[in-house]
């Protein structure tokens, strides 16, 4: 695919290895050994000349590999980056992507957010979101299980574009209350599962499993 293409930076390759690391758990045996060759990639992508590749705009390789070295770091200090906005640009960024087309290209993105939001949200602050009947996470959450629920029909060659609908119209509902003040902290400390329906709705794209193609 064009997008992400191999160029200096072995995307394709880092693609693959993220999905796996989301996939184990830090008890299996392999876990180890992605975890170190996916902070190797880490490593080496801040030591690339981007500039010159071909892949310098496969922003969502970048930004898994950015959310796999908070995933790494101890709880409060990941906590601390992100309320000192080391995600704030490229979570702005994020939101502008269609999220039917990320879970498309098969970045695990979701997940790795999912896990972030896990680890970090009791060391962020509290959500302006909590109480406050306007905005509309549940609202996001109800169109990603609709969406998910549309590929457990027997018809999924139908259910298809339903989905994807579904998925935008979420994206619209987390689009609208997004607050470049605060970034991304409402999206990881809202007691709503955002990431973890977007995941559940990656998952059943693939029949319960992450594609690797």
């Amino acid at each position: 695919e064009a997008y992400c293409a191999d160029g200096n930076i072995p995307w394709q390759a880092i693609r693959k290895m993220t999905v796996a690391y989301c996939q184990s758990g830090p008890t299996q045996p392999e876990f180890q050994g992605l975890r170190e060759a996916v902070m190797q990639a880490v490593h080496n992508f801040h030591e690339t000349d981007i500039a010159s590749s071909p892949a310098e705009d496969c922003f969502l390789g970048m930004l898994s590999l950015r959310l796999v070295l908070l995933a790494e770091m101890e709880q409060e200090r990941a906590a601390e980056l992100i309320v000192a906005g080391i995600l704030k640009k490229q979570f702005q960024l994020f939101l502008q992507i269609p999220f039917a087309g990320v879970l498309l290209l098969n970045w695990p993105v979701f997940a790795l957010l999912r896990n972030l939001s896990e680890r970090t949200w009791r060391f962020l602050p509290a959500s302006s979101c909590d109480g406050d009947d306007s905005c509309t996470f549940s609202d996001a959450v109800v169109a990603f299980d609709s969406a998910q629920q549309q590929l457990d029909t027997p018809s999924r060659t139908s259910s298809f574009d339903k989905t994807l609908a579904l998925v935008h119209h979420g994206q619209r509902k987390l689009t609208r209350m997004f607050s470049a003040d605060r970034g991304i902290l409402d999206f990881l400390r809202t007691k709503w599962g955002v990431w973890s329906a977007l995941h559940r709705v990656r998952r059943a794209l693939d029949g319960d499993r992450f594609a690797d193609g």
